[in-house]
């Protein structure tokens, strides 16, 4: 993978990390505790297929590893705009984390876009 692939390895990992550690913030009740291990699994999806995807696999595989970490990042976005709707006491740190999910959900759209070329 070239400087730029790794730097949205970089990216992503440090929102997953950064995401998970938030949800140890998220409120201890039914509520919480579901949207936080919801969070936690698509959050840690995306990096995860990226790393995995950038495993020297073939090109086709390449394209569904990003695919799935693309998914992953529109539902991340979907759990962090719930939290903000339920109230939960960090949602003013939310849109900071959504924010930067859209920017990662255009940069492994073009990833795919010029894969698939």
């Amino acid at each position: 993978m070239n400087e730029r692939g790794k730097d949205i390895q970089e990216r992503v990992y440090s929102l997953a990390l950064a995401t998970v550690k938030l949800t140890r913030k998220f409120p201890r009740n039914s509520e919480g505790f579901t949207v936080s291990s919801q969070l936690v699994r698509s959050v840690t999806s995306i990096p995860a297929n990226i790393f995995e995807g950038s495993a020297g696999v073939s090109k086709k595989e390449f394209i569904q590893f990003l695919s799935v970490a693309k998914k992953s990042a529109v539902e991340t976005k979907f759990w962090l705009r719930f939290a903000i709707d339920l109230e939960f006491p960090v949602r003013e740190e939310l849109p900071r984390y959504i924010s930067e999910l859209e920017e990662i959900i255009r940069i492994l759209s073009r990833i795919i876009l010029n894969a698939k070329k």
